[in-house]
């Protein structure tokens, strides 16, 4: 039995001594054959030390420390190694990473950073960014401490913060849904000052992504069966190279049927590409760049700005919309004009019991899209989605 420095009597273990002008109470203790130390400034919280070391030791925890920043490296280089995260998602946890993690627990020991400093994080984003990009940030941290709880590193994942509301964020005004007279506007201005025209009016005309049309084949094109299949989307991997992935989901692999505006958008850049001297083959990509290569993401993002800018030169109020906004105008017309929701979903590649085509997409009340859907039996709709 040990004894403090007054002479008084402490459970089996504890001391007390002075180390380096300070009092401290020690507790030492084995377990599987070593020796284990802990130290406090009180005897109640050395005993609290007691306990959360033995319960680590209990664990299984392996005792080895590393730093948020070199265990994060190796966590995205084993998912890009099994491939079960798209390069693309991994590029983005990276970003993340560089601009709003590292800087706050890169070199720190993951088994130092605590709840509250987590919660402080939060906090601080949230004076700066959306919701929706702060719980991304949280939604990384809380995913790579699950691993590392499952690895043995630590006991417990400290990610005990609730995800912010994103109720009350605005639109995002530059992937907007635009009028049929706004549409109207936007590809006359396209024609007339941008080379990217056919693939803007595909855009418009089908409500694909923007990595899907980039990534199009004429070898998706079924002139003959009058189908034009979604097999793949262009993104870019870790190092920032282009790749071409499946599309986001399951459900983004599917065919569509091709009407004749969608006929004349393609029979129109076979022509063009033709002028320009580039023989379109199967293998080839249907819309491309003045150079033939895949349009990057910034290169037709670039473009849809300036087709903006443009407008507002003429005196139009236009504010600058993104790609994305052409998807958000094809659903929105489509259910605005009563179209059937589980086939506009079909369509478009969402899953077929997500809410967001009815509810992010369009901004309908809830009891109108409760309507929209019970006016539709989901059983007769014809299924237009294909896995190849």
């Amino acid at each position: 039995m040990g004894k403090d420095l007054k002479g008084k009597d402490l459970d089996s273990g504890y001391s007390q001594l002075v180390i380096n002008d300070r009092p401290l109470y020690r507790k030492r203790f084995r377990y599987n054959n070593r020796t284990y130390v802990v130290y406090s400034d009180s005897y109640r919280g050395c005993k609290a030390k007691y306990r959360e070391k033995y319960a680590e030791l209990e664990s299984g925890v392996t005792g080895e420390r590393t730093t948020f920043g070199k265990y994060f490296d190796a966590w995205i280089e084993y998912r890009r190694t099994v491939g079960k995260v798209k390069e693309s998602t991994l590029q983005h946890y990276k970003q993340l990473y560089k601009n709003h993690i590292k800087p706050r627990f890169g070199d720190r020991l993951v088994d130092s950073i605590k709840a509250k400093e987590i919660k402080q994080l939060q906090v601080d984003l949230a004076k700066k960014y959306s919701a929706k990009s702060v719980n991304s940030i949280t939604d990384l941290i809380h995913l790579v401490f699950e691993s590392l709880v499952r690895e043995k590193y630590i006991i417990s994942n400290p990610v005990v913060i609730e995800s912010l509301s994103t109720e009350a964020e605005p639109e995002r005004k530059n992937s907007r849904a635009l009028t049929k007279e706004e549409q109207a506007l936007f590809l006359k201005q396209a024609k007339d000052t941008t080379y990217y025209y056919n693939a803007i009016r595909m855009l418009f005309a089908t409500g694909m992504r923007s990595g899907e049309l980039r990534g199009l084949r004429w070898s998706d094109y079924n002139e003959a069966a009058g189908t034009l299949s979604i097999l793949r989307t262009a993104s870019v991997d870790i190092n920032n190279k282009l790749v071409m992935n499946t599309p986001k989901s399951k459900s983004g692999l599917r065919m569509l049927p091709v009407n004749d505006e969608i006929r004349a958008i393609i029979a129109d850049q076979r022509s063009q590409q033709m002028a320009l001297g580039f023989m379109p083959t199967r293998d080839s990509y249907m819309f491309t760049s003045t150079t033939g290569l895949v349009i990057s993401k910034t290169m037709l993002k670039k473009a849809f700005e300036n087709i903006s800018a443009g407008l507002r030169k003429k005196g139009y109020d236009f504010e600058s919309i993104s790609p994305h906004a052409c998807r958000h105008t094809f659903i929105t017309q489509k259910l605005y004009d009563g179209e059937n929701p589980y086939a506009v979903k079909a369509y478009v590649g969402h899953r077929m019991n997500a809410n967001i085509t009815e509810t992010v997409y369009t901004g309908i009340e809830d009891d109108k899209v409760a309507e929209m859907i019970t006016r539709h039996d989901q059983t007769k709709v014809i299924p237009i989605s294909k896995n190849a």
